[in-house]
C-alpha cells in the first residue's frame, strides 16, 4: 500500500469534503421546500414542528409566504455552505495559506454573525 504525502492527502480529503458540502448546498432548499409541502399535506407531522399551532387547512398563499420567510435564514446557511465549498476548493488546489483563504474565512465569520441575526 502506498503512503500518501501530506499534500496529496489534503487534496483528496478536501475534494471529498467539497463534494459533501456542495451536495448539502443543493439539498438545503430542496428539503426546505419538502418541509413546506409537508405542512400543506396536513398529515400532522410538520404541523407539530411549527412554532404556532395551526387549526384547519392553510391557504396556498400562506404556504408560499411561509416558505419565503423561511428561506431568509436558509439563504444565509446556503451562503455559508457555499463559502465552505469554496474554502475546500482552495485546499484542493493546494492553497492553504493564501489571501483567498483569509477572505473566505472573513466572509464565513460574518456569515455566522448574519446567521444569528437572520434566525429571528
Amino acid at each position: 500500500m502506498r503512503v500518501l504525502e501530506g499534500s496529496e492527502r489534503l487534496e483528496r480529503n478536501s475534494r471529498r469534503l467539497r463534494r459533501v458540502f456542495l451536495i448539502l448546498l443543493v439539498l438545503t432548499p430542496v428539503f426546505s421546500a419538502f418541509f413546506w409541502l409537508g405542512v400543506a399535506d396536513g398529515d400532522g407531522y410538520c404541523l407539530k414542528h411549527l412554532p404556532v399551532a395551526i387549526k384547519g387547512e392553510l391557504p396556498t398563499s400562506s404556504l408560499i409566504l411561509g416558505f419565503l420567510v423561511f428561506m431568509v435564514p436558509t439563504a444565509v446557511v446556503m451562503y455559508a455552505l457555499f463559502l465552505i465549498t469554496r474554502l475546500f476548493g482552495l485546499y484542493e488546489k493546494g492553497k492553504v495559506f493564501d489571501l483567498e483563504n483569509v477572505a473566505c474565512f472573513r466572509a464565513l465569520g460574518w456569515t455566522i454573525i448574519a446567521c444569528e441575526i437572520a434566525d429571528f
